[in-house]
């Protein structure tokens, strides 16, 4: 018994667990592969100073990340090409569909639900996470309210 405990408890705190939504930027970064197809919940900002190509880019808002410092990428897989009623901004066409709004500033914090799908550490000078989003959930315009 105290085996199986100690097994369950080492796949939980290397991530190894299939529903681990408690996962931080950070631990995803760090864990890599390991992380995933784990589902996350996280709050972040539209990165509206980072191009928007079939995405939203979104700057992570947590205890380590406070100020535009790392961001994220989220996609609807649902949405391969972007529809004609879009008018080509991806931003304001996700969040419509999750949030059923599109007007929204550079300090609008969102509430992103989602799947790690990769870890890519190509596209900047640190690992970005990509997600495949199932939620996005508006949450006010500062951080702390």
């Amino acid at each position: 018994m105290k085996i199986i405990i100690l097994v369950l408890s080492i796949l939980f705190l290397t991530g190894c667990t299939t529903q681990n939504s408690d996962l931080t930027y950070n631990q995803v970064v760090n864990l890599k592969d390991k992380s995933i197809k784990q589902e996350i919940i996280w709050y972040g900002k539209v990165a509206t100073d980072l191009s928007q190509i079939d995405g939203i880019k979104f700057w992570i808002i947590d205890k380590e990340h406070t100020n535009k410092e790392k961001w994220f990428w989220s996609y609807d897989e649902d949405t391969q090409q972007l529809p004609q009623e879009a008018s080509g901004n991806w931003v304001n066409y996700t969040l419509n569909k999750y949030v059923g709004i599109s007007d929204h500033n550079e300090d609008t914090i969102f509430e992103i639900k989602g799947e790690v799908i990769n870890i890519d550490c190509d596209v900047a000078e640190y690992c970005v996470p990509n997600v495949r989003l199932s939620e996005i959930n508006y949450m006010s315009e500062t951080v702390g309210n």
